[in-house]
């Protein structure tokens, strides 16, 4: 595969994925680009432009898709362009394009829910005799073995083995005994046969090591063996401790503030840490009311 990218985009929620920063941070090790949510759009839509999607990949890890990837045309949003062009796309955790949000805290495009993984022909949603089989026995397939994969999901929200190109595990519905896969490789361009969506790991775990593994060998995965780069240790990996302070009305420390105060916030890194600035998030409940990053400095 050629050019590769990973959604890197702490401001917005994940759905069943924990410890994706591992990932992220492992990826970009090994000649992955980060991006924001809207930089990820820009990489779309650049290598939609130039025609040169065939090669690359983009790994998109919070199980929430950017809604930035839902614009352009309500039949085909930037990323079924970005498919039909001859790309790649791995989704981990809830499925691709089921569920969105913008990092910005912008309100959704109304019709965003007829953006989604429908357009692939996809049927979504608990009526399906292919949802809420968790529990079903899951056959490893020959395609799994092939891709090298160690993990091929569980049978919870699957789709039936005829709408996906390639199943990596197979169920049997308990009322006719037709087959869903759990996990799967669609291609949407037959002259371009290793470009397409590839679901995995329903529920992701960046501490697991073999996820690790699987999204690498889903990124690059074109026919032959692949290789996957050493995954440091869980200790070398951990995220750095960063100690928040806080300021309001010349009192440090203090966590509640009426309205129009100024509050000043301040992070602290410990040496070596890769990294150029800090994001924060104020929220009311569950409802994130303001988003900032701020540059960092040495002192």
């Amino acid at each position: 595969m050629g050019d590769r990218v990973v959604l890197d985009e702490p401001l917005m929620n994940t759905g069943h994925v924990v410890n994706e920063q591992r990932l992220v941070m492992w990826l970009k090790e090994n000649g992955f680009r980060g991006r924001s949510a809207a930089g990820l759009a820009e990489w779309m839509q650049a290598h939609v432009t130039k025609q040169t999607a065939y090669g690359s990949v983009a790994v998109l890890c919070r199980g929430i898709s950017p809604a930035n990837l839902l614009e352009g045309s309500k039949y085909e949003p930037l990323w079924l362009r970005y498919l039909r062009a001859g790309g790649r796309i791995v989704h981990v955790g809830d499925l691709p394009f089921y569920n969105y949000e913008y990092a910005d805290v912008r309100p959704l495009m109304p019709d965003a829910n007829e953006r989604g993984m429908n357009l692939l022909g996809l049927d979504a949603g608990w009526h399906s005799p292919f949802w809420g089989q968790g529990g079903r026995p899951v056959t490893v397939t020959q395609a799994a073995r092939d891709w090298g994969l160690a993990n091929v999901d569980s049978s919870i929200t699957g789709f039936p083995v005829e709408a996906v190109t390639v199943a990596f595990g197979t169920y049997a519905t308990p009322a006719d005994g037709r087959l869903g896969a759990s996990a799967w490789f669609l291609n949407v361009r037959s002259d371009a046969p290793w470009s397409g969506l590839v679901k995995l790991r329903q529920r992701f775990d960046g501490n697991d090591d073999t996820a690790l593994a699987d999204v690498w060998r889903a990124a690059t995965y074109v026919g032959r063996p692949v290789t996957v780069p050493r995954i440091p240790s869980l200790t070398q990996s951990q995220a750095a401790v960063i100690a928040i302070d806080i300021e309001a009305s010349r009192v440090k420390g203090r966590e509640q503030w009426v309205r129009r105060e100024r509050v000043r916030v301040g992070a602290t890194l410990p040496r070596g840490v890769s990294a150029d600035g800090v994001r924060f998030e104020l929220t009311q409940g569950r409802t994130a009311v303001l988003r900032q990053t701020m540059p960092l400095r040495e002192s």
